[in-house]
């Protein structure tokens, strides 16, 4: 086995990196957790490795134990939120998002692109918001999304935070669904 084929058995197939909160499906392809929401959320039940055509029927509500030390890594770290749609709370993006967006921000860069899922969003740090920019759509095309924008701000992840400013979740994962199977964790 080559080099590039065992790198890429120890990633997660839609990231490309190491699975964070790692799930293997019955074709024995990894993702990270949260990678796996979130294609399974926009729609595609596909696996996502090139060639394999293994459906995806799982039950995301079951969270895995690995998530808590996913969850335990961020406690005292700098993260970085979304606002809720309702704008009645706060939403964590994902470990890779955020790191994605704090080296672009430690950088000193004015505006941050990224993907989630099929979609590349921008953030204006010196505006805190974000938009969307793109959406993929099927057959490869690309279109424009029309989306309210949201704020975005950067904390240090904490009990007391999550409590004082009403972070809801993980990307779309809320925090009683996480607490109520591997218990607390901040």
């Amino acid at each position: 086995m080559n080099y590039f084929t065992q790198l890429i058995m120890m990633s997660c197939v839609k990231c490309i990196k190491p699975p964070q909160s790692p799930y293997t499906l019955d074709c024995d392809d990894v993702y990270c957790f949260l990678c796996l929401k979130d294609q399974i959320t926009n729609g595609d039940n596909v696996c996502a490795r090139q060639g394999c055509q293994q459906l995806i029927n799982v039950d995301l509500t079951n969270v895995s134990e690995d998530f808590r030390s996913t969850l335990l890594g961020l406690i005292g770290k700098s993260v970085w939120l979304y606002s809720s749609i309702s704008s009645d709370g706060w939403w964590l993006f994902n470990p890779h998002t955020i790191n994605t967006i704090e080296q672009c921000y430690t950088s000193g860069v004015p505006t941050c692109s990224f993907m989630i899922g099929t979609k590349t969003y921008n953030i204006n740090f010196v505006n805190g918001v974000q938009n969307l920019v793109t959406v993929a759509l099927p057959g490869g095309g690309g279109g424009g999304g029309n989306v309210k924008q949201r704020s975005v701000k950067r904390i240090t992840f904490t009990q007391s935070k999550v409590d004082e400013i009403n972070i809801k979740g993980i990307a779309g994962m809320y925090f009683k669904t996480i607490e109520d199977q591997i218990g607390k964790f901040v």
